[in-house]
């Protein structure tokens, strides 16, 4: 076939296809400690809010709509969504 050699892909590629293919997912909240604890306990500080959409329709709308309210009673909003489109890159966003 046409397949591509490991070696053949950029970093963020080879990065992209490691989040695509986790096949020993965790349902607690272990990992997300110890990133916090690693990075120096940043969500400890009382001036950072994190917002958790949940539930079966709309996160996508709602998310979006509480970031640009967020963002335009000047806060500095940060944004994960998922699915994305057409590029994992979608996902993220800062101010928009």
């Amino acid at each position: 076939g046409n397949k591509r050699e490991e070696c053949e892909y950029t970093e963020y590629e080879k990065n992209l296809r490691k989040l695509y293919h986790i096949d020993n997912v965790k349902r607690d909240l272990l990992n997300m400690e110890e990133l916090n604890d690693a990075l120096g306990k940043p969500l400890d500080d009382p001036n950072i809010i994190v917002i958790h959409v949940a539930g079966t329709n709309g996160k996508g709308s709602v998310a979006l709509k509480v970031a640009k309210s967020l963002e335009l009673g000047g806060h500095k909003v940060g944004l994960l969504i998922s699915p994305h489109i057409s590029s994992f890159r979608e996902r993220i966003s800062i101010n928009g």
